[in-house]
């Protein structure tokens, strides 16, 4: 942890123990022990911030909110609370079925030839439609980056297809398909060619695929820049001039600049702090709305699932757990995996009793998975023999909320209202949170 001194001096404060609590980092980055935490920097803030802890209110969205001041608090121009959902009879643009991928590692012996094999796809189906947001969602290791790299293209699938607008992307794809479905990288240091200026890298794909000629591509290029809040001043800049925040923004104007329908975000806020993450997915909420291209939006957040997203699907080990719309998918009844990482969902209220599902042992083998339920091992509402040797049914609930487990959705939901079994022991801890600052979600 970082923090400001009085005396200006910046300095760091390491610990590698779970068992330091909040109070003592709000000791030690001086945070107001009475009243609001946000005070000293807040343009509203009174001496009744000063001096009382705000009340926690819940907002008519169903978010949280500390604030004595909420209703005073200016809202964003460019925000915009409404989920962004496709129009009623939108097209499917992007279909996915049966998606395998299996990559082969060298074992002990590589030396006589042999190898082991890893599943990082496991029958993967999915559907896209014109203007829609999907999420996926899951811990590292659960194929969502492998997934979204198979159908850029950048990595050719074991097996399945993957189509788009009813023609099939195959290994060899021409450039108008290249130019349809465009990627948005986690790291955009590594995406951005830091020998080339700003125009020049926006400038690509319009010349690429022959979207503009002459004049007009910097005249495009400018206007790009304005759209993702830049600026023509950016257009001489090169990315080592540029903050995390603004080589994103670069990054997403040169997605738009091929005019796809579909650009996969590969956790594009995930190394951003948390105020320009949030001005970045209102960015593109409001591109989205302009241009009605399509969202494939893997990240490990789900704050920024709810913000973004229409539909979800969890991944693990390669295969979706769960998939539906995010008021259906974080509400219960949901798969046991998908109710551990709900759990491991800071709140605002500090001394909430709210149960946690904290997960323990060793996920199987990628080559033993398909006998049972991935999720068996780690699973604290296992029904033992028959989760492991048994692949489970899939349940359909209300509009396309679907889930695989052995448990039926009346009992789980049950179970899940209820507060549930806690698993005992030392835990997992998830790499699957929402980032919480002032406000934060509702999850049911």
């Amino acid at each position: 942890f970082f923090f400001q001194a009085e005396d200006g001096i910046r300095d760091k404060l390491v610990t590698g123990s779970s068992d330091v609590c909040s109070s003592d980092l709000e000791r030690a980055l001086d945070i107001p022990a009475q009243g609001c935490a946000f005070a000293p920097r807040c343009p509203l803030t009174t001496e009744l911030c000063r001096s009382t802890r705000p009340p926690e209110r819940r907002l008519a969205d169903g978010t949280r909110s500390r604030c004595h001041f909420e209703s005073s608090a200016p809202t964003p121009a460019h925000e915009d609370r409404t989920r962004p959902s496709p129009a009623s009879g939108a097209a499917t643009v992007l279909v996915v079925t049966g998606l395998c991928k299996t990559f082969k590692v060298p074992s002990g012996r590589a030396w006589f030839g042999r190898s082991n094999s890893v599943v990082a796809l496991d029958d993967v189906a999915l559907e896209l439609r014109h203007g829609e947001t999907l999420a996926i969602v899951g811990e590292s290791g659960s194929g969502k980056s492998t997934l979204a790299r198979c159908i850029a293209g950048l990595l050719v699938p074991s097996r399945g297809s993957i189509r788009f607008a009813g023609e099939p992307l195959g290994n060899r794809r021409s450039l108008m398909q290249h130019r349809h479905v465009q990627i948005v990288f986690q790291n955009p240091d590594a995406a951005l060619n830091p020998l080339q200026t700003v125009e020049q890298i926006i400038a690509r794909p319009l010349k690429l695929y022959g979207l503009r000629r002459g004049v007009a591509v910097a005249e495009r290029v400018a206007e790009l820049l304005n759209l993702v809040r830049l600026g023509e001043r950016f257009m001489r800049a090169y990315p080592g001039e540029l903050s995390g925040g603004q080589k994103q923004r670069v990054s997403i104007a040169r997605a738009f600049a091929a005019e796809p329908s579909v650009i996969i975000c590969d956790e594009p806020t995930s190394s951003l702090d948390i105020s320009v993450q949030a001005d970045l997915l209102h960015e593109l909420v409001s591109l989205q709305a302009r241009m009605g291209t399509a969202y494939l939006f893997i990240t490990h957040d789900l704050g920024v699932v709810r913000t973004i997203a229409g539909r979800v699907a969890v991944m693990h080990l390669g295969r979706i757990v769960e998939s539906g719309t995010v008021t259906g998918v974080f509400s219960p009844p949901h798969h046991p995996y998908t109710e551990a990482l709900i759990s491991a969902v800071p709140t605002i209220e500090a001394n909430e009793d709210r149960p946690r599902l904290r997960l323990r042992g060793a996920s199987p083998p990628s080559d033993a998975a398909g006998s049972g339920c991935p999720f068996h091992t780690r699973c604290p509402r296992s029904l033992g023999s028959l989760c492991a040797t048994r692949k489970p049914p899939e349940w359909p609930l209300e509009g396309d909320h679907v889930f695989a487990c052995h448990i039926p959705p009346v009992e789980l939901e049950t179970a899940q209202r209820a507060g549930g079994r806690r698993a005992v022991g030392h835990g997992v801890h998830l790499n699957c949170v929402g980032h919480m600052v002032n406000r934060t979600g509702s999850w049911g």
